[in-house]
């Protein structure tokens, strides 16, 4: 087993931070390890739709930064006893950034909480390279506010949806994004735009490849940058006939799809063949 000797330890400052700090002490002591705190501000290109000045934006960002550094200088004080610690404040993307640090600092561990990302912010961005296409976006979460503020004329924000409302909203969208940057594994709504004939711009991400059929229930993406999401979304929107046969293949795909019933078959069935050979 490889010697752990370095641990990033990744932290929003929040009230929560706390508790990844004490796994991270924990993990520190009992290894004999060093360990690197580091928090993630938002760079400049995550205040897409804001109708304020670009050096109003760059102040805002420069007081995030600098109040980030204070706090972390506290937050290092207080939550990592007994062991070498040093904070680090970063500017950017968070899954990136923290993988870049690891990587360039040799670390050998990370440890952190486990709320991912959606990528809302670059599906916004992508949104104002688009300004003839209308999107509706829904849900809630840590960067709704993003949604809430945004400003673009293209964008409605309807916020979280469940039963009727969203199914009326997803089976009437000429097809539905799921850009996560975060390695998800089985995304429900995903599974649910294809099962209601709608299909799915996605990323090449995690286990999303598996649940979408390249070509006929969906398009993958392999770049995950606005420019590139604006690129797949204009070309898809554009070509209505080939929406439309995905989504006649969305439908017969439902019908192959997994359900309660037949997963409760296929497992008792297992079952059945373990304990007969056994």
């Amino acid at each position: 087993m490889k010697e752990i000797k370095k641990i990033l330890c990744a932290v929003d400052l929040s009230e929560h931070s706390a508790a990844v700090a004490e796994y991270a002490t924990m993990l520190a002591k009992g290894l004999g390890a060093s360990i690197i705190v580091v928090y993630t501000a938002p760079s400049l290109s995550q205040y897409v739709g804001f109708h304020v000045p670009p050096n109003t934006i760059e102040n805002f960002v420069g007081e995030i930064v600098s109040g980030a550094e204070k706090s972390m200088d506290a937050f290092v004080a207080e939550n990592f006893p007994g062991v070498e610690a040093k904070g680090q404040v970063l500017i950017g993307y968070a899954a990136e950034e923290i993988l870049a640090r690891a990587n360039d600092e040799g670390v050998d561990l990370i440890v952190m909480g486990t709320h991912g990302r959606k990528g809302i912010d670059r599906i916004l961005e992508a949104c104002k390279l688009l300004p003839d296409i209308p999107f509706v976006i829904a849900g809630s979460g840590p960067m709704e506010d993003l949604c809430k503020n945004c400003t673009l004329p293209n964008v409605k924000y309807v916020g979280f949806q469940t039963g009727k409302a969203l199914k009326d909203l997803v089976a009437g969208a000429l097809f539905t994004l799921h850009l996560s940057i975060w390695y998800e594994n089985c995304p429900l709504a995903l599974l649910e735009s294809q099962s209601l004939g709608t299909p799915v711009l996605c990323n090449r991400i995690g286990g999303i490849p598996e649940l979408v059929e390249e070509g006929r229930t969906g398009i993958l993406n392999d770049t995950f940058t606005p420019a590139a999401y604006a690129e797949k979304i204009r070309a898809l929107y554009a070509d209505k006939p080939l929406l439309a046969e995905m989504s006649a293949h969305c439908i017969q795909k439902k019908d192959r799809m997994m359900t309660l019933e037949r997963y409760c078959d296929q497992l008792l069935a297992l079952y059945g063949d373990v304990v007969k050979n056994a």
